[in-house]
């Protein structure tokens, strides 16, 4: 998909494949989860070529990246660096996740999103700042257009947000992880109708 889209220069919305299995066996357009992986290496190919070392690579670095953010998330709740760095040494030397992370598959990027997500809505706790509720809403957004699975996160947070809403009294002794509880839930109920749209338009082409 990505060689097509350096090869041809199509558009993000108009991905194809090698291979006539879809459009009812008359072309190779495709659509299913969000292709801007593929689109973004076919532009980085522009400027080096086609080449699988620049695609895995580009996939390592947005896997540190992931795993820089994991460790900064340990590092901010445990208050211990050595624990984090263990901790973010086990996610990153995963063998399965070392073997996807480099590999053409969006699994482990999504995954990396999320957790540069979660860092960024955590990063200043307790301080709440709109800004970085927003910015960790299109990080989960962006993950889960590219692996659905990666919805998990975002909704296992709306889904808390909504209890302690509709539950006061049973987390009243709970003490709370965010005040600004309607912007979380109205944020996250956001980035649900974002994945089900695409994937509703993406059900019709």
């Amino acid at each position: 998909m990505a060689y097509n889209y350096w090869e041809k220069g199509t558009e993000l919305m108009d991905p194809q494949v090698h291979h006539l299995f879809a459009d009812d066996l008359t072309s190779g357009r495709t659509v299913a989860e969000l292709p801007i992986l593929y689109y973004t290496v076919a532009q980085l190919w522009r400027i080096t070529g086609p080449n699988a070392f620049v695609y895995r690579l580009f996939m390592l670095l947005l896997h540190f990246a992931g795993s820089y953010a994991l460790f900064l998330t340990f590092r901010r709740f445990l208050a211990d660096s050595g624990w984090a760095v263990l901790a973010s040494l086990f996610f990153f030397t995963s063998p399965a996740i070392v073997y996807f992370a480099i590999g053409f598959m969006p699994d482990v990027p999504a995954y990396d999103l999320v957790l540069l997500g979660f860092y960024a809505l955590v990063r200043r706790w307790p301080e709440e700042r709109k800004d970085d509720m927003v910015f960790s809403a299109v990080l989960f957004a962006l993950a889960a257009l590219l692996k659905i699975a990666a919805l998990m996160v975002p909704h296992a947070f709306w889904c808390w947000g909504r209890s302690r809403s509709l539950y006061r009294n049973v987390f009243a002794k709970a003490g709370g992880f965010f005040r600004n509880r309607r912007l979380l839930i109205g944020l996250l109920l956001g980035v649900l109708v974002l994945v089900f749209t695409w994937y509703a338009w993406s059900d019709v082409q």
